[in-house]
């Protein structure tokens, strides 16, 4: 696939979004042009049809520190008494509806029968609108965009009755970094978690610090990352049981490096 396949996926899949009423033949031509993107001999699963829920705005949902957006995916099939809660947090410059699209996590949420949790930056946040997974007021327990997040957490589970013992987070990117960091900040509100391409908690300070580590890892004992992510959580204090972690990293990733 080219260079540009992911931004140009990313804006198809906008479009499918905001097609609402359009003509079968509008979404069809869209897909055409998502399966021209692929080199030959590859394809695409049924992913990027136009979701049978709705995407809802929420403006209303407790504390926003971190003056983050809410958006929920509601599956056509209402979500039964106790089901999970998925949360998926976009890469830097993403739509959030249009990423939860193109990644697949709507056809999941559509076939388990599970809301969809979509936290989005603004740009008032970030300009590059990425989560700010290097600022440490907006990673620790109680403040800031982590603090946000956990927010809509708590709304989400009121507003579909769902299971808080079953709640799972997966970020790409800047989103995977925040991901880690709301793992950390509230060990206590998730089942587990998955990072993709991202960064872990505290290796980071500042923008300058961020694009550093970004090319080029820095090396710690594992005891240092440990403590850095435990000082984000609740007085630093260490959990009977941490969430379960899922780690992804392509090995040649140009954009953060996979050490």
């Amino acid at each position: 696939m080219d260079d540009g396949f992911p931004a140009r996926l990313t804006r198809l899949s906008r479009r499918l979004l905001e097609s609402g009423g359009a003509p079968a033949r509008a979404i069809e031509q869209a897909m055409r042009e998502v399966t021209g993107l692929l080199s030959p001999g590859r394809h695409i699963p049924d992913l990027l049809a136009r979701p049978a829920g709705l995407v809802r705005t929420v403006t209303e949902f407790g504390a926003n520190p971190g003056a983050l957006g809410m958006l929920l995916y509601e599956p056509a099939r209402p979500p039964r008494r106790g089901a999970p809660l998925l949360v998926l947090l976009h890469g830097c410059g993403q739509d959030a509806g249009a990423f939860a699209l193109a990644s697949g996590f709507m056809a999941l949420a559509d076939r388990i029968g599970a809301p969809l949790l979509l936290p989005e930056q603004r740009p008032d946040n970030n300009r590059g609108r990425c989560f700010n997974w290097f600022e440490p007021g907006d990673i620790r327990r109680g403040g800031g965009e982590a603090a946000s997040i956990r927010a809509m957490v708590a709304a989400a589970l009121a507003r579909f009755d769902g299971d808080p013992g079953r709640v799972f987070v997966a970020g790409l990117s800047a989103g995977g970094a925040m991901a880690a960091a709301v793992l950390a900040a509230y060990p206590d509100a998730f089942a587990a978690g998955a990072v993709v391409a991202g960064l872990p908690v505290g290796a980071a300070s500042d923008v300058a610090s961020a694009v550093a580590r970004m090319r080029s890892a820095a090396t710690e004992t594992r005891a240092t990352w440990a403590a850095r992510a435990a000082s984000v959580g609740a007085g630093g204090s260490v959990l009977p049981r941490w969430p379960r972690l899922s780690v992804w990293h392509g090995a040649a990733d140009p954009a953060v490096d996979p050490a």
